[in-house]
C-alpha cells in the first residue's frame, strides 16, 4: 500500500511540473505574440514618417508645390487638398500662404496614417523673402 501512495504522489508530481511549465510556456507565447505586432506597427510608423520627411523636405525646395504633388499621383480634393491612398496608409497635403510684412510664408499640412490606423502630423514651414519672389 505503501509504495502504491510513493507511485501516485510521483505521479502528481510530474502532473503538476507538466502544468507549470504549460502555463508558463502559455504566457511566454503571449508576450511574443504580443512583441511581434507591437514590432510591426512601430516599422509601419517608422516607414510613414520617413516618408511624410521626405515628402516635406520636397515641398519645402519645390517652386511649385501643387505640380509636384500632383506629379507624386496626389489627386486634388475639393476642400482644397491633395490626397495620396496607398497599402501602407494615406497622407493628406493640405497647402497655405501666409503674406508678412517682408515676404511670404509657405506651410505644407501634412497628416499620414498608417495602415494599422497610427496617425502622424506634420507642418513644413519655408519663409520665402520678398526679394526673392
Amino acid at each position: 500500500m505503501r509504495q502504491h501512495w510513493k507511485l501516485n504522489s510521483l505521479l502528481m508530481e510530474i502532473l503538476i511540473a507538466v502544468l507549470f511549465f504549460a502555463l508558463c510556456s502559455g504566457v511566454v507565447l503571449n508576450t511574443m505574440v504580443a512583441s511581434r505586432t507591437q514590432s510591426i506597427r512601430a516599422g509601419e510608423v517608422t516607414a510613414m514618417l520617413s516618408e511624410v520627411q521626405s515628402l516635406a523636405d520636397q515641398l519645402y525646395i519645390a517652386d511649385d508645390r501643387t505640380a509636384l504633388l500632383l506629379e507624386k499621383g496626389f489627386a486634388a480634393q475639393e476642400s482644397g487638398g491633395y490626397l495620396l491612398e496607398g497599402e501602407s496608409g494615406s497622407l493628406s497635403v493640405t497647402l497655405r500662404e501666409e503674406d508678412a510684412e517682408t515676404g511670404v510664408l509657405r506651410l505644407a499640412d501634412i497628416h499620414a496614417v498608417t495602415a494599422s490606423g497610427e496617425a502622424i502630423d506634420f507642418t513644413s514651414t519655408r519663409f520665402v523673402p520678398e526679394e526673392v519672389r
